[in-house]
């Protein structure tokens, strides 16, 4: 999800449109567009746009990172480390729910992965709250 500051873009490949419209009515409120870039070209464009970006460890997170975007990211503990968490300065936040079972190569022990579902709404709002401020 990326954030302007006239709205919220919900962004993914044309196939995931139908689900991210889904999840911009559960924004109701809030001025939200469903976006589908046509090319990484466009996609990166969009996110160098952006006010900050809350993300899961995907191609977004990363190219917010070397972009220095203001980033909220959400990693899982599948692969700890492998490919998160790193940043460029303090407009980069990765949060995680560190469990004893990191490294489960995403073979989770529990009935889904609690290491992202977990993380509080006060904990990625502190954290965008962070990012945010980081870059004033």
């Amino acid at each position: 999800m990326l954030f302007r500051s006239d709205r919220i873009l919900i962004v993914g490949s044309v196939g995931q449109a139908p689900r991210l419209a889904e999840y911009g009515r559960e924004l109701a409120g809030f001025p939200v567009s469903v976006v589908t870039p046509a090319d990484v070209p466009q996609f990166a464009a969009l996110l160098a746009d952006a006010a900050w970006v809350l993300s899961a460890e995907t191609a977004a997170a990363h190219l917010a990172t070397a972009l220095d975007r203001p980033a909220v990211v959400l990693l899982g503990g599948g692969h700890f480390g492998q490919c998160g968490p790193w940043t460029r300065s303090a407009r980069q936040r990765w949060l995680t729910h560190p469990l004893p079972c990191f490294d489960c190569a995403w073979a989770c022990p529990h009935p889904e992965p609690w290491c992202l579902t977990r993380l509080t709404p006060e904990e990625v709002g502190a954290a965008l709250a962070a990012v945010v401020a980081a870059d004033q």
